[in-house]
């Protein structure tokens, strides 16, 4: 939550996402903290966060 007691949501998380960096998982894992830190502002975390990405490679077969 910020500064106003207002939580970031799954709306706003969405589009953290849709905005981030494609190349890889490390890169957005760095964007949606930085996002999310920068949402906080000066509140500070108020709840446990984690975080996991996971980058598809199109290429590869899926196995069934």
């Amino acid at each position: 939550q910020n500064e106003n007691r207002q939580i970031l949501g799954f709306e706003h998380l969405e589009s953290i996402i849709a905005s981030g960096p494609v190349p890889s998982a490390k890169a957005m894992k760095n964007h949606i903290l930085r996002q999310v830190q920068d949402y906080q502002g000066s509140a500070g975390q108020s709840d446990d966060m984690t975080v996991v990405v996971v980058r598809v490679a199109e290429d590869l077969p899926l196995a069934i």
